[in-house]
């Protein structure tokens, strides 16, 4: 086993940076001379772990609760195993050619990075997305919502409609007037509990092609956390230095609107503690690790729509998140 002990000021990385393999943590970049020079090179599996004198289990550890758990300490000892191609086959679906292959490039939002964690994850920017009956498929299916869900208002001109949570559908009944008795048939409209979302049932062909879009960026298979439509008036905005989408994974926000039809409403990032604009055309979207801070900007005039949706680790949710 290779065993390397780094340490940093407050504010520096460690210089490594890993990935999730299956049921294993790997190294997917090395930026530290210290651990270079002590043969850490990609590909390599994280096998022990002690940070500032305490040791760590991490046969159940993903990067996620790693680089939370590194981004708060300063010394640490890590220790590694080369992994061989056989066995990095298995567990990546990988093919190599020989024992001297790289481990291939990994999916952009693979390596969540200890480099000022979080924020220096990437923000990736997915033109046209939607196309405009996509948009309009999204704008008819929340106006339907509408007639079934009460939406969750927050303390500003901003609401918003839980996609992915189960509704009752509406079934129509007959009920049969007896034979040659000359009334009218009554028919009656009743309401029947469903287990899958609304979105699986009003756009599943929308709803197959976002996910997939998502779930490309990351090596391991993701639930649905939630599916949000989001209305933006006049005032409305997200200002929150601390915003993050904690306990997700990925989240992609798709601007519905056409931004000239409201002023303001610009999606941020924040990078070096100043905000950074994405600037987005109707049905364009961004994807990023959900830990990222990000806000949106006061909407000034218009009305802004959006659809965000989170990944996590979990099973698909159908229920209301702020229960």
């Amino acid at each position: 086993m290779i065993t390397v002990s780094l340490s940093r000021a407050t504010d520096a990385s460690f210089g490594v940076t890993f990935t999730d393999a299956g049921d294993t943590i790997n190294v997917a970049a090395v930026d530290s001379k210290e651990a270079y020079c002590c043969g850490v090179r990609p590909g390599y599996k994280l096998t022990a772990l002690e940070a500032d004198g305490m040791t760590y289990e991490v046969g159940e550890m993903r990067t996620r609760g790693l680089a939370a758990l590194l981004a708060r300490r300063i010394e640490v000892t890590l220790g590694f195993e080369a992994v061989t191609p056989a066995s990095l086959t298995n567990k990546l679906g990988f093919a190599f050619a020989d024992a001297t292959s790289q481990l291939p490039e990994a999916p952009p939002l693979a390596g969540l990075g200890l480099h000022g964690w979080a924020e220096d994850s990437p923000v990736i920017t997915i033109p046209k997305l939607l196309s405009m009956s996509e948009v309009q498929e999204l704008h008819d299916a929340a106006r339907a919502l509408t007639r079934l869900q009460e939406p969750h208002r927050y303390d500003q001109p901003h609401e918003s409609l839980f996609l992915h949570a189960a509704c009752c559908v509406r079934v129509r009944l007959s009920i049969f007037s007896v034979a040659g008795s000359g009334s009218s048939t009554p028919v009656r409209l009743t309401l029947r509990p469903t287990r899958q979302s609304f979105f699986e049932t009003a756009c599943p062909a929308l709803r197959e092609k976002l996910l997939a879009r998502m779930r490309a960026l990351w090596p391991r298979e993701l639930g649905v956390r939630c599916v949000e439509y989001h209305t933006y008036w006049a005032g409305g905005c997200l200002l929150d230095p601390d915003h993050i989408d904690a306990g997700s994974v990925l989240t992609m926000s798709a601007l519905l609107s056409d931004p000239s039809s409201h002023d303001g409403g610009e999606f941020l990032t924040f990078a070096d503690g100043l905000p950074v604009a994405h600037e987005l055309d109707q049905g364009d979207a961004v994807v990023f690790y959900s830990e990222r801070v990000h806000n949106v900007s006061a909407v000034m005039s218009g009305v802004r729509h959006s659809l965000v949706i989170e990944l996590w680790e979990g099973g698909d949710n159908v229920a209301d998140r702020h229960i």
